[in-house]
């Protein structure tokens, strides 16, 4: 049983789901799970979580994201990408769009940011899928929704290209970024190509492109995988006695002082607790109470046999 996650680069024509489909064929995995999600045309990194690695896609998803990508601009489609119709052209100038203008345009979007979610989404709407709508040619009011743009800068341009990298909270739309920029700009365009450099914590330098993946040997594709007690970045190590280590397996609350760890917890809401074999055992929180602070746990782990 694999018990991790597994940072695939993933390529262009094929969904999200279509990936985690492959991997769990090729390691023969019951449960399997993608962190965040890629439209099919967009590349990049794809973390999949594999066996009990999938519990802990709450904990890891919702961080950072960054983006490199193109924009088309004059032309709009229907999709806000590469893949759809076009349903809309303004002829620009290319004496009136500058770097700099190009510049100021991208400042304007960063900081919080109101996005209406496009169409072409699995955003649903009385329980139906907003693209299946979009595909009918219907299309339905979106509330705008919050987002962050932590940077958004330029590459370089090559009119009628715009070559961009771009920071954002999870939840961001990037098509809809593209289109509502080329706005500002008083023109359409539309996301020609998009590649996902970061995610959650994971970089596109430790990603294994998915044939690779598929071609070599097992025991060489689980090397890539990386151990769940090693997903949880900065939360402390606690590790319990073993008169409490039965509590903790049945979801019993237990006072730190039963526990050893690796940094003061007091700064920490939450904290990884190590099985005897140095496994992950627990996510777990900290509680003050009346005798001193407490360990509840979140998630337990206990049929990982170490």
């Amino acid at each position: 049983m694999f018990n991790g996650v597994i940072v695939i680069n993933k390529p262009k024509d094929i969904s999200s789901f279509g990936v985690v489909k492959r991997v769990k064929k090729r390691f023969g995995t019951k449960k399997t799970g993608h962190i965040g999600t890629l439209d099919p045309f967009a590349q990049g990194v794809l973390p999949i979580a594999l066996g009990k690695a999938t519990k802990l896609i709450p904990f890891i998803q919702g961080g950072k994201k960054i983006y490199e990508g193109t924009i088309f601009l004059g032309v709009k489609t229907n999709t806000l990408d590469a893949t759809g119709d076009i349903i809309g052209e303004k002829r620009i100038d290319k004496a009136f769009i500058s770097e700099d203008k190009i510049k100021e345009a991208m400042t304007t979007f960063v900081g919080e940011y109101q996005q209406i979610p496009p169409m072409f989404s699995a955003l649903k709407k009385d329980g139906v899928p907003l693209y299946k709508l979009a595909r009918q040619g219907i299309s339905v009011e979106r509330k705008a929704r919050k987002v962050k743009i932590y940077e958004f800068k330029l590459i370089k341009f090559l009119f009628p290209r715009v070559f961009f990298e771009v920071s954002v909270s999870s939840g961001t739309y990037i098509r809809s970024l593209a289109s509502d920029f080329a706005e500002k700009l008083k023109t359409y365009g539309y996301l020609e190509s998009l590649v996902r450099v970061f995610s959650d914590g994971f970089s596109i330098e430790k990603a294994t492109p998915l044939f690779e993946i598929e071609l070599m040997p097992v025991n060489l594709a689980k090397k890539m995988i990386i151990p769940m007690e090693e997903l949880l970045g900065d939360l402390p190590r606690v590790r319990p006695s073993l008169k409490a280590l039965k509590r903790i397996e049945h979801g019993q609350e237990v006072l730190i002082d039963e526990f050893e760890s690796n940094k003061d917890v007091n700064h920490y809401d939450k904290v990884m607790v190590i099985s005897p074999k140095g496994s992950l055992l627990a996510i777990a929180k900290l509680v003050k109470g009346e005798k001193g602070g407490y360990i509840k746990p979140i998630k337990v782990f206990n049929n990982l046999k170490n």
